[in-house]
Order: structure tokens, then C-alpha cells, then sequence
């Protein structure tokens, strides 16, 4: 019988086995280091794809190729740190994976952020909130609601109506009887009537208030009467939905002409169009305002020309609330954005399907984030301290707001500064649109939140973006001012007569020419 090294068989076999079993042990105790770094870039890349995915920024094609490579990368990492005793290879594979780890969790913060701030200031409706107050003279000897019971109340035909029957509701519920009213068509005539006696109590918005101070029979009105109650009320300007937009039959030149049978001209689906609202208040976007900037910006993505259409704020024009007369566009902000946005609708013919809104104050702040705009300047002036050149002048957020605020400094007044204004939106738009925002999207994002509230949805961002990364290439933007002859007139708001500027139908009917051209045209130009 033969012996190996002094065993039998059976023990050699034993020997063999348990060596067998203990080298695979080791393999798989070898392998630990790869399946850590498999596993924690798993995590921490499936935590970055699906905020990426939420983004939703880039082209499917992009976010296809991006999930693939993470899934490379987490095998790669696993066979890097698949064998413990190659030392080098397992440390050099753990200190990598930690870094890329750290950045792809870093982006989905980032990516988490960007898509809170964007779904914060992109709303279904922008909610603005009114305030109604129940006024009397300073020497009526009402203390509460209850004492006006017997009084009559003026209110206002069509301003505020729906808001104005929930106070007459409240006043009703509180008298046990119907409160007597007297119907006015103006809110400064309203006010007028109380001051001299025609009615014992004025439901009113506030913000009318301060409008009236600058009218002479008017002047320290709030100190005149008194507020007995106020109530707070919410309203929702509901998006409009944009496949329906038209654009008019008579935007088109003659030339041009569409059958007979069809009667407005619809959108190809990719046009939209945006009120643009620069209000100046610094009770923030919730109020109600004057709007000193009216500008409709037309948006073809598909042939990638923008038509900025700025609209003077005194143009006299109807307004849906002020019915057969005539008031100034600016005043149209004291009923709600969505009156301004309906008062552009009526004027040019179209659908507006978005409201854009920003305050002055808020917009200094944009300006700033962005590192300072370069924007095109027509002449050299000087708005308070601050001076601009002739051509191209680079701005931060305080002189942005001098150089788009100011129109004392040109011959053409209001009609410049809103020239003025849709300059320094294409620079807003050119420096946004650039690389050099990435460096700075803390800044922007702290900035826009609360500067500017829009019903632009979500998705269209988006889309909007992953078009831009996929084809790239720049955008044509054209602006055009409607123009207008300077006139005094009484208006629906101020029953005393005031500056006007009286439309000039041929530039109304040039600026519905743009319009059509931004929809139908691959290129628009003004000429």
C-alpha cells in the first residue's frame, strides 16, 4: 500500500478539499472591495439619474447614453476592486469612487434644487391677493362694520365685482339684511362720492388708494376717510392652454391671404406668446400694481425667432373691465395682471397664453446673480448717478434698473424707455442663455425665487432647454414699439383729464404684421 508523506488517501483528499474551500473563501473575500464600490456608486448614481430624469433637461438620447455609462461605470469599479490583494488597484479604485461618488450625489442636489426652484415660480396660476377695505369719512362716528348697517355703500359696476359681492355677502351675514348700494363705473369716482357725501361708505380695493393721491381733488384722501374693515381675498389667473393660439386674419399683408373658409390663422403648435409685467411696488408680486412694463414676447422654438412687442404704458385703449371708455394701459395692473393681459389680447387680436411677472426691486437682484448684463444703449444720458454710453454698456442690477426706469433723459419720453426696456431683456436673455451661468447657479436660483412668478409651465422650460442642448445654435430676437400721438383725456380710471398717448393704428397694425411673421416665417425682421 502506498503512502504520501505519511497519509492515507482519504486524508490527502480531506487536505485537498479544505484548501479548495478555503482559496474560495478568499476570492470571495478578495472580491468585498469591488462590491462596496459597486454598491455605493449604485447609490449614489441612481440617486443623480433620478433627478436627472426629473429634470428633465436633456435629450432622451442624452439621458439614454448617461444611465448607460453610469452602469459601465459601477462594473468597472466592481472588477477594479475585485481582488483585495492587488493593494494599489483596490486603493486607488476606492479613492475614485469615493470623488465620483461625492460629485454624482453634489449633482443631484444641484438637480434638486434647480427643478424645486423652477416648479416654485412656474405655477399653474399666479395667485394674487386682494384687498378690499370698507371705508367712511374721518368724521363719520362709525367704529365697527356694524355701525354702517342703514348706510349706502358705493361699489364699482365691474372692477372687483366678484370680489366686491363676497364683502357684500360678509356685510349682509352681519347686518341681517341687504347693505344699499350705489354703482359706479370708476374707482376714483367712487371715491370722489364718498369724500363729498354721496354715499356714507365706499367698498374699495386698496390699491386704488394710492392712485388717487395724484389727483388734485383727491389729495390726502387717506387721511380723509378711514378704514373700518378689510378683507383679504385670493385670485387664480389660470393658464390658458396654448394649442389653440390664433393669430388674427388681418395680422396677414395683403399678399398673403388664406382661403376663404378659414377664419384665423392657428399656430404650427410650437409658437406661444407671454405677457411680460414689470410692476413697481414694493408690497412684492402678490399686489396688485400699476404695470410699467407691457411687453408681449412671441416665441417660435421651431424656427427659433422671438418678437419682443413693447406696448407704451399710457396708451389710451379699452380695457375689458372699463367697457365703452377708454383708459391707459398702466392703470389696466390696478385690476389684476390678467386685465393687462386681456387689454393686449383685445388691441392686437390675439391669444396671449402666459403671464410673466417681475418687480423692479427683484429684478436688481436677477441682474446681480447673473454677474451683470452687457446691454445696447441708443444715446449717452444720465439717470441719476448713473451714466451710459452710446453702444454697449456692461450693467449690475442697480444701474439695470436706472437704465430701463428712466425716461425723463430722451425727447421721446416713455417711448424710449420701453425700447430701452426690451434692450436690456434680450441682454437678460443672451447672458441666461450662455455657459457662464453655470458657475452661477446659486445666485440665480436664490435670486428668481420670489423676484418673478410665471404660468409658463414646467414641461415647456424643459422642452425648451433639451431642444436648445440637442440643436443648439442662437435665437433671432426682434423688438418693435407701437407708437402713438400725445393727447389729454378723461379715462375710465381718472375722471380728470391727464396725459394719453393716442394709438397710431399704422404701427398697431405693423406690430400684428410682426405677430404673423413670428408664427409663419423661418426669418422676421422689421423693416
Amino acid at each position: 500500500m502506498d503512502y504520501y508523506n505519511g497519509q492515507e488517501p482519504e486524508q490527502i483528499q480531506l487536505t485537498e478539499t479544505a484548501a479548495i474551500l478555503e482559496e474560495e473563501k478568499q476570492k470571495r473575500g478578495s472580491r468585498v472591495p469591488g462590491i462596496f464600490y459597486g454598491l455605493l456608486l449604485l447609490i449614489a448614481g441612481g440617486f443623480f439619474y433620478y433627478y436627472l430624469l426629473k429634470l428633465n433637461m436633456l435629450p432622451t438620447t442624452f439621458t439614454v447614453l448617461i444611465g448607460v455609462f453610469l452602469g459601465l461605470l459601477v462594473i468597472l469599479f466592481m472588477l477594479l476592486g475585485s481582488n483585495s490583494r492587488k493593494i494599489f488597484r483596490c486603493i486607488l479604485g476606492g479613492i475614485f469612487s469615493v470623488g465620483i461618488a461625492g460629485g454624482l450625489i453634489f449633482g443631484g442636489v444641484l438637480m434638486a434644487r434647480v427643478n424645486g426652484a423652477i416648479s416654485r415660480i412656474t405655477t399653474p396660476d399666479i395667485v394674487e391677493t386682494i384687498e378690499m377695505g370698507v371705508y367712511v369719512r374721518t368724521e363719520d362716528p362709525a367704529k365697527t362694520v356694524a355701525d354702517t348697517a342703514d348706510y349706502r355703500f358705493g361699489i364699482l359696476e365691474a372692477a372687483d365685482r366678484e370680489q366686491t359681492d363676497e364683502v357684500l355677502a360678509a356685510l349682509k351675514k352681519e347686518f341681517g339684511k341687504e347693505p344699499e348700494t350705489v354703482i359706479y363705473d370708476g374707482p376714483l369716482l367712487l371715491l370722489k362720492s364718498l369724500l363729498t357725501g354721496e354715499i356714507s361708505a365706499a367698498i374699495s380695493n386698496r390699491s386704488y388708494l394710492s392712485l388717487a393721491e395724484s389727483v388734485d381733488s383727491l389729495k390726502d384722501i387717506t387721511a380723509r376717510i378711514r378704514e373700518l374693515a378689510v378683507y383679504k381675498m385670493e385670485k387664480a389667473i389660470e393658464t390658458k392652454a396654448p394649442e389653440e393660439t390664433k393669430v388674427p386674419k388681418e395680422t396677414v399683408a395683403p399678399e398673403e391671404t388664406l382661403p376663404e373658409e378659414e377664419e384665423s390663422f392657428v399656430s404650427d403648435g410650437n409658437a406661444f406668446a407671454i405677457y411680460i409685467s414689470g410692476i413697481d411696488d414694493r408690497r412684492g408680486m402678490v399686489a396688485r400694481s400699476l404695470s410699467d412694463v407691457n411687453i408681449v414676447a412671441v416665441v417660435n422654438p421651431k424656427t427659433r425667432n422671438i418678437l419682443l412687442l413693447n406696448t407704451p404704458r399710457d396708451y389710451f385703449v379699452q380695457t375689458p373691465v372699463s367697457g365703452e371708455q377708454k383708459d391707459k394701459l398702466t392703470h389696466a395692473g390696478l385690476y389684476g395682471v390678467d386685465v393687462s393681459r386681456q387689454t393686449l389680447e383685445m388691441l392686437y387680436n390675439m391669444k396671449i397664453d402666459y403671464v410673466f411677472r417681475v418687480d423692479f426691486y427683484g429684478f436688481m437682484d436677477i441682474v446681480d446673480a447673473l454677474g451683470g448684463v452687457d446691454v445696447y444703449s441708443a444715446y449717452d444720458f444720465t439717470a441719476g448717478d448713473c451714466s451710459f454710453v452710446k453702444g454697449t454698456n456692461h450693467v449690475n442690477g442697480y444701474q439695470a434698473l436706472a437704465f430701463a426706469r428712466n425716461r425723463h433723459s430722451f425727447a421721446e419720453g416713455d417711448r424710449q424707455r420701453g425700447k430701452n426696456q426690451m434692450e436690456l431683456i434680450k441682454a437678460i436673455m443672451k447672458k441666461a442663455m450662455s455657459t457662464e451661468i453655470l458657475s452661477r447657479y446659486n445666485e440665480v436660483l436664490t435670486a428668481v425665487e420670489g423676484s418673478f412668478e410665471t404660468t409658463v409651465p414646467y414641461e415647456l422650460i424643459s422642452s425648451l432647454i433639451r431642444s436648445q442642448v440637442s440643436g443648439g445654435g442662437s435665437w433671432n430676437i426682434v423688438s418693435y414699439s407701437v407708437n402713438g400721438s400725445d393727447g389729454t383725456a378723461s379715462s375710465f380710471t381718472f375722471p380728470e383729464k391727464n396725459y394719453v398717448m393716442i394709438p397710431d393704428e399704422e404701427t398697431v397694425q405693423k406690430a400684428k404684421q410682426l405677430i404673423w411673421d413670428t408664427w409663419r416665417k423661418a426669418t422676421v425682421t422689421v423693416n
